[in-house]
């Protein structure tokens, strides 16, 4: 990316609490779902979880070398 005058630099700081909140919250969710005895519930929990491409293993540290 390039940073000209006329445009903004990337707020890298809150871009990674962002995505640190949403690997938090996919793994909640994952872990609700795993406990949950209730297949309706169970269900809602998957489906809730964030993008699994922001949170899955390969997605972080494609998300981080993109900075690189």
């Amino acid at each position: 990316m390039t940073v000209t005058a006329r445009s903004k630099a990337p707020d890298l700081p809150t871009f990674e609490r962002h995505w640190q909140d949403e690997a938090d919250a996919a793994f909640v969710y994952r872990v609700l779902a795993d406990v949950e005895a209730n297949e309706v519930k169970k269900d809602l929990y998957l489906r809730r979880r964030p993008s699994r491409s922001a949170t899955s293993p390969s997605g972080p540290t494609s998300w981080r070398n993109m900075g690189a």
